[in-house]
């Protein structure tokens, strides 16, 4: 059974095997290499942000997906948005709904806020296309550049 978790302060050793496994969460398998994982110190300091929005996807114990997003404060009302910066399905996992769900914890969770918008950069078809089926508008300007809001 999937379950989809924001991670908090206490969930630095998921943070750390995000970095070190991130090949098998990229879209291109093969190609990404390790990140380098945060300090100890770092990757609490990361968690206890109320900026970080981390949410990942468990099978289990397992982590089968991520989504990591940040809020950021903008010049117009409320003052603030979000950018989903990354979100990645086990390559092993695909195809199951896993990247909705995780979409769908980002929805949930700004319909708890005042913040009315997220935002993406997506650089391939495929990653558009996702995003367009989650109910993100690719910008007419900036084909790259998609908004979702509620």
């Amino acid at each position: 059974m999937i379950t989809i978790r924001r991670l908090g302060p206490g969930d630095e050793d998921v943070v750390t095997y995000l970095s070190l496994e991130d090949p098998s969460f990229d879209a291109h398998p093969g190609k990404a290499e390790p990140l380098e994982a945060l300090s100890a110190t770092a990757t609490a300091a990361f968690l206890a942000d109320p900026s970080v929005l981390h949410w990942v996807a468990f099978d289990g114990e397992e982590v089968v997906g991520h989504m990591f997003c940040v809020v950021h404060p903008i010049r117009t009302p409320p003052g603030r948005e979000v950018l989903l910066f990354e979100i990645g399905v086990h390559h092993e996992r695909r195809r199951q709904g896993i990247g909705r769900r995780l979409m769908g914890a980002l929805g949930d969770w700004l319909a708890t806020t005042d913040i009315r918008s997220a935002w993406v950069l997506a650089d391939d078809a495929d990653a558009t296309a996702f995003y367009e089926a989650c109910g993100y508008t690719v910008a007419a300007d900036q084909p790259t550049y998609l908004t979702f809001d509620r």
